[in-house]
C-alpha cells in the first residue's frame, strides 16, 4: 500500500508539473495490474476507467468525489490492458488532449510491442519523437525489466521499456522496488548506445 501511494503521490506531482503521458508499469499479474488500475483511477483519474473506456456515464470514483472538474485520461482499464482499438477511439492522436493521459500495463512483450506501435504510428509525426513530457513508472523495478542477458541480446521487457523511452523527446523513467538491492546486478559500466540507459 505505501509503494502504491507513493507512486500515485509521485503521478499527481508530475501532472502538477505538467506531464502529458503517464505510463505505469505494474508486475507481470493481470491481477495485480487490474488491482494497480483501480487504484490510480481513485487517486488520480478520480474516474472509474472501466466506464470511461467504454463510453459509458462517467463514474466519479475516489478523487473525482472532491473535484470533478480535474481529471486524467485512462486508456487502460480494470477490466482490458492497452488496446489499439480502445487507445484510437478514445484520444486518437495524444497532442489533441490537454489532460494527462494514463497507461497501466502489464510487463509483457505484446502489450509493450503494441502500445509502442500505436506511439508511433499515431504519435511520432515523419518519424520525429513525441513532444509531449513522459513519465514511466517501473512498479517492481526489478521484476523483468533489469537485462539479465548480453548487451547484444537484451532482455525483451528491458528493451521494450527503453524503446517506448526513446519514443519522446522528453521521457522520465523512475523505479519502485521493495527489493532496492536488485539494483546491483544493473551494470552501470555499458557504453552501448542502447544499453546505456540501463
Amino acid at each position: 500500500s505505501g509503494k502504491t501511494a507513493t507512486y500515485t503521490a509521485l503521478i499527481n506531482k508530475a501532472a502538477d508539473a505538467e506531464y502529458r503521458i503517464i505510463i505505469l508499469l505494474t508486475g507481470t499479474i493481470e491481477k495485480l495490474r487490474q488491482q494497480t488500475q483501480r487504484r490510480l483511477d481513485e487517486g488520480f483519474i478520480g474516474l472509474d476507467s472501466t466506464a470511461f473506456t467504454h463510453g459509458r456515464n462517467q463514474v466519479f470514483v475516489g478523487a473525482g468525489n472532491y473535484n470533478q472538474s480535474i481529471s486524467g485520461w485512462a486508456v487502460t482499464s480494470t477490466s482490458s490492458d492497452f488496446k489499439k482499438s480502445t487507445a484510437e477511439r478514445l484520444i486518437g492522436q495524444l497532442s489533441g488532449i490537454s489532460s494527462p493521459v494514463v497507461f497501466v500495463l502489464k510487463k509483457n512483450k505484446s502489450v509493450l510491442e503494441s502500445l509502442g506501435q500505436w506511439l508511433k504510428l499515431y504519435n511520432a509525426t515523419r518519424g520525429q519523437k513525441i513532444p509531449l513530457p513522459m513519465l514511466l513508472i517501473d512498479d517492481d523495478a526489478d521484476n523483468a525489466s533489469i537485462n539479465t542477458k548480453s548487451e547484444e541480446d537484451p532482455t525483451v521487457i528491458n528493451a521494450g521499456i527503453r524503446t517506448i523511452l526513446e519514443l519522446f523527446s522528453k521521457a522520465n523513467y523512475v523505479g519502485f522496488t521493495a527489493t532496492p538491492y536488485a539494483n546491483i546486478f544493473i551494470n552501470p559500466d555499458s557504453n552501448q548506445e542502447m544499453l546505456k540507459d540501463d
